[in-house]
């Protein structure tokens, strides 16, 4: 058996073991004494092996868990989020070698660079903004905390670069969908209690639909699941290979669970990036057969699914999409509200925003214990237009810079800079990436740590695409 992986397995069985022992720890209520050592153990083990820090981020905020359902851990009178901290470890482990990642001049790397660059400026100018309107520091500190979790790209970039560690995560974030969309399964059956995710506050993620009154559940990786549907789905497409049946497996499983979700905006996004992928393939006659029948597949499933008990809720929800006067009367109109509130702020303040923290106008209701109460709404679903509302023009650009490098560049590795057994993978990053686009406008994105982890994941794909060739899960044998 090969020796080195001998010794990666031994570490991360270290650190999985370390890390239930200090789950436990927390909950008991030893969190500031006993995570100084772990939080050791576990930058020790992100050293040695570099794909395991963003496996970490990802296991703690895009899987089964969100960010901020985590216990904290107080520092010095400052409260951390146990994510928080993995992340920061994470972040603190892998620099030295994101930063040789840099040194070697990546063309891809260099927009994103940049991009996430204004995206911390933008954030640190939104904090100033916020406290010069009146907010306290630490409430508008507390605000705009899940700008953090695009530090995630700097332990993304580092287990990408590798091409065993590409491997390794590509497999990984495919377990992980599995398990993901058969708890939620599990969770549409018997109900919202007990819950099998860990959600905090956030009730809406698993709550009965009013208008169809049937239990609609999002687990906090659904997005990963978005993002692992695009890459199976384009694996099936542009791979081959002898593991062409149980990648088409892997995206049956990731477009039941958005089925599932009851998520129109990701129904449309993927539809999106996959056109995208198939026009700037320049592929021809063989993709369209290919995009064709899968098209079908699809529509036969479907129909099917159509004949299940207690499926009609999702097909009913799936076919809304074509009836723009039934969308209107549901979701579209409260974002229409919001929307319009944010513009006008953003029309007030265009160049500076509003900043972490400030009101914008819009409020919420929320029913807790039998009791309706209306607050002050902090969120706008429309991403590109919250970016540039909290952190100004700065935010906006550099979240289309980011977003633009990554498409630019997958399209032109797909048009012909790798032969066609590798071509899936930049197909994977072009078509999630359109996906991702599509759904900042109409869903929380960019300001959900759950699905920045997973952007950031795309976004150190996106970058090391020119690096070197593959050997990814679904490259041809």
């Amino acid at each position: 058996m090969n020796r080195a992986f001998v010794k990666r397995s031994a570490t991360v069985a270290i650190v999985a073991g370390a890390s239930v022992a200090l789950g436990i720890a927390i909950a008991r209520g030893f969190s500031t004494v006993v995570f100084l050592p772990f939080g050791l153990l576990a930058f020790i083990a992100f050293v040695r092996v570099r794909w395991l820090g963003y496996a970490a981020v990802l296991l703690c905020v895009s899987t089964l868990a969100t960010a901020y359902a985590w216990p904290v851990v107080s520092f010095g009178g400052l409260g951390f989020y146990v994510s928080e901290l993995v992340l920061l470890v994470a972040v603190a482990a892998t620099t030295p070698a994101f930063l040789r990642c840099l040194r070697l001049g990546w063309p891809s790397t260099s927009g994103l660079s940049v991009g996430l660059g204004l995206l911390f400026s933008g954030s640190v100018i939104g904090v100033v903004v916020g406290v010069l309107a009146g907010g306290s520091l630490a409430g508008v500190l507390n605000s705009g905390r899940s700008s953090l979790f695009f530090l995630a790209f700097v332990p993304a970039l580092v287990a990408f670069e590798n091409p065993g560690g590409r491997r390794i995560i590509v497999w990984l974030c495919g377990v992980a969908a599995i398990v993901i969309v058969a708890l939620q399964g599990l969770q549409t059956v018997i109900g919202p209690r007990p819950l099998l995710f860990m959600i905090g506050d956030f009730q809406s993620l698993v709550e009965y639909d009013a208008a169809l009154s049937v239990l609609r559940v999002r687990p906090p990786g659904l997005y990963l699941v978005y993002v692992v549907a695009a890459f199976a789905i384009s694996g099936t497409l542009w791979g081959s290979g002898r593991r062409r049946l149980l990648v088409g497996f892997l995206a049956t499983v990731a477009m039941l669970g958005i089925l599932l979700s009851l998520n129109r905006n990701m129904v449309v996004g993927l539809a999106g990036g996959l056109l995208t992928a198939f026009v700037g393939s320049g592929r021809g006659r063989r993709s369209m057969v290919l995009l064709g029948s899968f098209v079908m597949v699809l529509v036969v499933a479907l129909v099917i699914a159509s004949d299940i008990p207690g499926s009609g809720p999702v097909l009913t929800r799936v076919q809304s999409l074509a009836h723009p006067e039934r969308l209107a009367a549901t979701d579209l109109a409260d974002r229409a509200y919001e929307t319009g509130l944010a513009f006008k702020s953003v029309s007030e303040h265009p160049i500076v925003g509003i900043g972490w923290g400030s009101s914008y106008g819009a409020t919420a209701t929320r029913l807790r214990d039998a009791q309706v109460t209306t607050f002050d709404r902090q969120w706008v679903h429309n991403q590109y237009l919250g970016l540039w509302m909290r952190m100004g023009i700065a935010g906006l650009l550099g979240i289309l810079l980011i977003l633009g490098s990554m498409i630019s560049g997958s399209v032109v590795e797909l048009r012909g800079h790798w032969n066609a057994s590798d071509a899936w993978l930049a197909a994977g990053v072009l078509s999630s990436t359109v996906a991702l686009s599509l759904s900042a406008v109409v869903d929380m994105v960019t300001a959900n740590p759950n699905n920045v982890a997973v952007l950031m994941g795309v976004a150190a794909a996106a970058a090391t695409l020119r690096t070197s060739t593959p050997t990814g899960a679904l490259e041809a044998k």
